[in-house]
């Protein structure tokens, strides 16, 4: 069996690192806040292990565990709970306490869930690490983590400066929330933002059979409805039921899921929302979405200077671009970013090459070289390592950078030429165009890298988009290899016979016998001013505001620049494929239509009016 997402080093490490400790002890508790809201947490700590330990802290708003029934006990955590479960026993084994984290308003803690990453849960993160270092089994050292929700939750604890947290890995988690989730391009996320809320209000009601079984059927759509799905429900509570309690307590539980009501519903605030700065209410009263985006905490994160982990992978939705402008935006020389073929979560390696679907990486033994070197600070490789260490889909291979993009990666422009054509030449003819036409039905299917991002059972590899509907640009057979590595840029001359729209662009190699998905971006046509001088974080990719000041009608008849990026990828191009981009004015299957769209946008193609993508080549 082939291993090729597979990182040597980690896998090398690992191997100087078995598990030691195999009897481990499970506790669970409540912490009570300041402001009287009791937290739910479980603490697992290898029985014989000698001396005080470092911890590796997850909060999370998916449950810290769930109650098992006989039969889930007998298959085991690991099974159960497949990521978390294994991870911990993982940990735990190699000398680590570990701790899970109802945080407040979800799981068995009490109290209201405000908004996701609320200033009130930032700050309960403070308390956590004190009761922690206050223990008796405690090193005083500590590490987060976390996969997506719980990524963020653990980047926002970094930010606190309590002196225990040393080290933090976020794993597949926003950066900032408006252009990572919610609106890339300035294009409202309906499908996500409507299914993160039907999960969500599921595990409120109690029932995470419902959020698991939802899961399942964004891979398996006929588990959706009906019997089908009522059989899956029923067989996934064979296994488990509920929230599991503290130290027993159903009634504890019973009396935190009656204030659930109360939780924020995210769609809801989404829809009243369309600039970055537009407020959405919230139970601490209007806020923006800035307000628990960790790029809102860049001042305090620096001040904290916690080394970082970012790990995502090219398939993870919008958050390998969210990695890229943590690392870049933090700046500092001892943190590293780890991009690999992923979708969200890392279970899946979706390089359109790849021999096997399941990753062979090991992400438990990178976080275990990361926190090793930390928290027990033993020499684990990584300080002599690039800071960049990146997948190359197509050659299938990792490579390594000091900085991200490549230092060796150089913009080479593919112009839109005539009969539907991509040239590296710039159009000598007269001026020319091409009419794209809205069709507000098109869509780029179910199997996406947004839906990865409440299944991780999706398969991103675009079968099902509606191709028949874009307009596609194509290159001849390329004479040799061509490999990219940074962020596609899209710079056309359009003019719309409306003031607002939407642009979708899709970078794919067409084979002989296969269209292979690359990557993809959009834009909202109103946010076209491009303004790095006043930028949030720093990023490779054309910076705009989103604010409502500067949103620009487009000026109808007239010819109008717009860039913007694609999302990052580094992939090799075979010799004798064609590279292909494809527009559309919409992707009805994850975002919301644009209100008034232009009926048709005209791609100018002239001398004076290039229309182009812009590939990072690397020499």
């Amino acid at each position: 069996m082939t291993r090729a997402d597979a990182m040597p080093a980690a896998d090398a490490y690992a191997a100087t690192r078995p598990a030691s400790h195999l009897a481990i002890e499970r506790t669970s508790h409540y912490l009570t806040m300041r402001d009287g809201v009791r937290i739910a947490i479980d603490v697992s700590r290898p029985v014989d292990a000698p001396g005080r330990l470092p911890t590796l802290v997850r909060q999370t708003r998916y449950f810290r565990a769930l109650e098992p029934t006989r039969l889930g006990r007998w298959l085991g955590d690991s099974r159960v709970d497949p990521v978390n479960g294994r991870m911990r026993a993982f940990f735990v084994s190699r000398g680590y306490a570990w701790i899970d984290v109802d945080v407040r308003g979800s799981g068995a803690s009490t109290g209201v869930w405000h908004s996701p990453w609320s200033p009130l849960e930032v700050e309960d993160g403070r308390e956590i690490l004190d009761w922690i270092v206050a223990q008796p089994w405690s090193n005083g050292r500590v590490g987060a983590t976390g996969n997506s929700y719980d990524g963020t939750a653990a980047e926002l604890m970094a930010t606190l400066g309590h002196p225990a947290l040393v080290a933090c890995a976020p794993r597949c988690s926003l950066y900032d929330v408006y252009t990572d989730v919610a609106y890339p391009g300035g294009v409202r996320q309906e499908w996500f933002t409507a299914a993160w809320t039907r999960a969500n209000q599921a595990l409120d009601a109690n029932h995470p059979e419902t959020m698991v079984a939802e899961a399942m059927a964004q891979a398996r759509p006929w588990f959706e409805r009906g019997i089908p799905r009522r059989v899956l429900e029923r067989a996934l509570r064979l296994v488990f039921r509920r929230v599991r309690p503290v130290e027993g307590d159903h009634a504890a539980v019973a009396a935190a899921l009656a204030e659930r009501a109360s939780n924020l519903d995210v769609a809801a605030a989404a829809r009243g929302v369309e600039y970055r700065d537009d407020p959405q209410p919230s139970l601490l009263g209007p806020q923006t979405a800035d307000a628990f985006s960790p790029s809102s905490y860049l001042d305090r994160a620096r001040a904290a200077r916690v080394p970082m982990l970012s790990l995502s992978g090219w398939f993870d939705a919008a958050y390998p671009h969210a990695a890229i402008k943590r690392h870049l935006s933090l700046g500092d020389a001892r943190n590293k970013l780890v991009l690999g073929p992923w979708n969200h979560g890392v279970s899946m390696n979706v390089s359109p090459h790849a021999a096997q679907r399941k990753a062979t990486f090991d992400l438990d033994a990178e976080l275990l070289r990361f926190f090793d070197h930390h928290l027990f600070e033993r020499e684990s490789g990584i300080t002599s390592e690039a800071a960049v260490r990146y997948y190359v889909m197509g050659a299938e291979t990792w490579r390594s950078a000091p900085s991200w993009p490549p230092p060796d990666a150089t913009p080479r422009a593919l112009y839109l030429d005539a009969r539907r054509t991509l040239s590296w030449t710039p159009p000598a003819e007269a001026a020319e165009r091409d009419l794209l036409v809205h069709d507000p039905a098109t869509g780029s299917g179910r199997r996406s890298r947004w839906r990865t991002l409440v299944s991780p059972f999706v398969v991103a590899d675009y079968p099902d988009r509606s191709t028949r509907r874009l307009m596609t640009y194509t290159t001849a057979p390329l004479e040799e290899d061509l490999e990219i590595a940074g962020h596609p840029i899209v710079e056309l001359h359009v003019t719309t016979d409306a003031p607002d729209g939407a642009v979708f662009a899709y970078l794919e190699e067409q084979t002989a016998d296969a269209v292979h998905y690359v990557t993809e971006g959009a834009l909202r046509l109103i946010h076209r001013e491009v303004d790095g001088a006043n930028a949030m974080f720093q990023s490779p990719a054309p910076y705009r505001s989103y604010l409502r000041r500067d949103a620009r009608p487009m000026p109808v008849g007239a010819v109008t620049r717009i860039v913007f990026d694609l999302l990052p990828v580094a992939y090799r191009f075979a010799r004798g494929s064609r590279i292909r981009v494809a527009f559309a004015t919409a992707d009805a299957d994850h975002f919301a239509a644009v209100p008034e769209a232009a009926k048709t946008i005209a791609i100018e193609r002239s001398p004076s009016h290039p229309s182009l993508i812009q590939l990072p080549v690397r020499r």
